[in-house]
């Protein structure tokens, strides 16, 4: 029995709603922390334009009271340089809250996208195995695009709105305390909805935004996977698939939208409700004699302003509840730990461009695997590796061969620590891999996958990449050793020509030698190689290995290979069987004179 850890990336989240809102806040707040004077001058901008348009009921009142009095026409034109004089004020101070909160929101957005992305590069294979790439898109881009509107338009209504109720509230006392406190009682009617029925306008907001990333993953999958889609002529069927999922997102945003709409819809009838009845009340003052004319009206701007405040702030809530449900999307990101635990203080490993002597090299393995066993996260009943132990002894050529399935790539990704085993260990010139640091690892490591991957860059960002340093003559060294020098001076632009989306204006063969070029200039002291040459014809292929000849020596490669060819020139073969484990160690001619499975695989060209 072997001991199964949890490869699943670990989420901290929270047993209790309020510690999550708590943490969506904290996140929020951590963010907008560093622009602090930002959101000052953002506070200060919203809250002179309220104050501008509160003035406007006073200025309405003195317009009205004093402006057609029998004062004569002095009166109404100071009322009518007051009422000038706050509409440019208001304008001064709408300009800056529009600039100042469009700028919080595009660059707390840059920094959560920089944190979000950054963190995402730090976890192991296993998260990927299990996020699909167009939902942590989705989560990356759609999700954080809801935040920078929410902080550059809803917030800025939001807080301008809250100032106008709290002011005009304020207003009406002064103007009226009875009335006002009738208006008070009525006020929690409103209120009630709003925090209740909210909740369910976010959770309706969460399950739209989860659904936009569904879309994401699958029209990704479509679009990578489009020839096999067209070779099996199966449009019609993924265009049928893609419509019962955009259904279900438009119904699901129906939902939302149908919530939002009621709540709105309440609130207002409430709201305007509440008002009419005070407005009678008033006018019933007015009668009696206890309001002037420009009380009256300076009131009722104010119930207005009030019921419209209240009203806003109703509506914008629907919006505030779902940038909370794509801020809790991305802090579950950010929350979401590495399962490769790595040390604080992690040992190094010795120069490894330091000469050894043959004594030493035969009693220091380079690289070591110690009893082994190792199964993918996704299927953990599948064990993949069983007790593999093998040293490789420095400047050994080593080839892996094996039936298809056999756990060589696994392998792999065992010595660029990309999972961590079941049970057993792996060690670097004596040291235990998870006592390093990942990137002092993987710094000292050359590979080169079974699955070219190209970026869609030119040909010389694409080769730089193994080495960010190196001048344009290594570059040039490098693929020539890969024999890709002279198809690419054939290109248009040469080292400068684009490759199309990964690489997809090149052959495989052209892929591929890009590749090799990569992790030849990278020049690491040991170089892994899947099927790196399986595209490849066998003159280019004898090119590339009598080259690599000088480029290898006195350096480690491990070699994963089908053609004998390729495999003969190893110092020791490692022939694995289906369960992933090792079936025989030697060379060509041992191999084949006692290992069955390997002169089998041989005879049958499987290798």
């Amino acid at each position: 029995m072997f001991r199964e850890p949890n490869y699943a990336e670990t989420v901290t989240t929270s047993t209790a709603s309020k510690s999550h809102s708590l943490g969506i806040l904290k996140l929020l707040i951590t963010y907008l922390s560093p622009y602090k004077w930002v959101v000052f001058k953002s506070v200060i901008a919203i809250l002179v334009a309220s104050l501008a348009v509160l003035g406007l009921g006073q200025g309405i009142r003195v317009f009205i009271d004093q402006g057609f009095g029998t004062e004569g026409f002095t009166s109404l034109y100071e009322a009518l340089g007051l009422m000038v004089f706050l509409i440019i004020v208001l304008s001064i101070a709408s300009f800056c809250r529009v600039y100042y909160l469009a700028w919080l929101g595009e660059r707390v957005v840059a920094d959560i996208r920089f944190k979000t992305f950054n963190h995402l590069l730090s976890l192991s294979p296993s998260f990927f195995e299990e996020r699909g790439v167009g939902d942590l898109m989705s989560r990356l881009l759609t999700d954080t695009t809801l935040i920078q509107i929410i902080i550059g338009t809803s917030v800025a209504i939001a807080l301008r709105n809250a100032f106008l109720l709290i002011g005009g509230l304020l207003l009406l006392f002064i103007t009226s305390p009875k009335l006002t406190f009738i208006l008070g009682i009525m006020l929690p009617i409103v209120l009630v909805p709003i925090i209740f029925y909210g909740k369910r306008v976010k959770a309706l907001s969460q399950g739209s935004q989860e659904r936009i990333g569904k879309l994401g993953v699958f029209s990704e999958e479509i679009f990578e996977a489009v020839q096999t889609v067209q070779s099996f002529v199966r449009e019609n069927y993924e265009s049928q698939n893609f419509k019962d999922l955009i259904e279900s997102y438009f119904e699901k945003a129906i939902l939302q939208v149908k919530a939002r709409s009621f709540l709105t819809m309440m609130v207002m009838m409430l709201i305007f409700g509440c008002l009419c009845c005070v407005v009678w009340m008033g006018g019933l003052d007015v009668k009696a004699g206890e309001f002037s004319a420009g009380d009256l009206t300076s009131f009722l701007f104010y119930a207005l302003l009030v019921g419209g405040a209240a009203g806003a702030i109703s509506e914008i809530t629907g919006d505030l509840q779902r940038a909370a449900g794509a801020l809790s999307r991305i802090l579950e990101l950010l929350n979401t730990r590495s399962n490769l635990e790595e040390l604080k203080n992690p040992e190094r490993l010795i120069s490894l461009e330091s000469p050894l002597s043959q004594e030493e090299d035969k009693i220091v393995p380079f690289f070591s695997f110690q009893e082994v066993s190792f199964a993918y996260p996704s299927r953990l009943e599948d064990v993949v590796i069983h007790e593999f132990t093998l040293d490789i002894y420095r400047g050994e050529h080593i080839a892996f061969v094996g039936p298809s399935g056999a756990g060589k790539s696994t392998l792999f990704a065992l010595i660029l620590r990309f999972f961590d085993p079941l049970s057993g260990n792996l060690f670097f010139q004596g040291v235990n891999l998870k006592h390093l640091s990942l990137s002092e690892l993987r710094q000292n490591i050359s590979w080169v996958s079974q699955e070219t991957f190209l970026f869609t860059e030119t040909v010389q960002e694409n080769i730089r990449f193994g080495n960010l340093e190196a001048t344009e003559a290594e570059i040039e060294e490098a693929l020539k050793t890969a024999q890709a020098f002279e198809f690419v001076e054939r290109l248009p632009g040469k080292m400068n020509a684009s490759i199309g989306e990964k690489g997809g204006s090149l052959s495989g063969g052209q892929r591929q030698r890009l590749a090799l070029a990569r992790a030849f200039l990278k020049d690491a002291p040991l170089l892994l190689l899947d099927e790196a040459t399986s595209a490849l014809d066998s003159l280019n292929e004898r090119m590339i290995q009598k080259a690599m000849e000088n480029t290898m020596k006195g350096r480690t490669s491990i070699i994963i290979a089908h053609r004998l060819a390729t495999v003969k020139k190893a110092d020791r073969i490692v022939v694995m069987n289906q369960e992933g484990r090792i079936a025989g160690v030697g060379d060509h001619a041992s191999l084949m004179a006692s290992n069955p499975l390997y002169k089998n695989l041989v005879e049958l060209e499987l290798l």
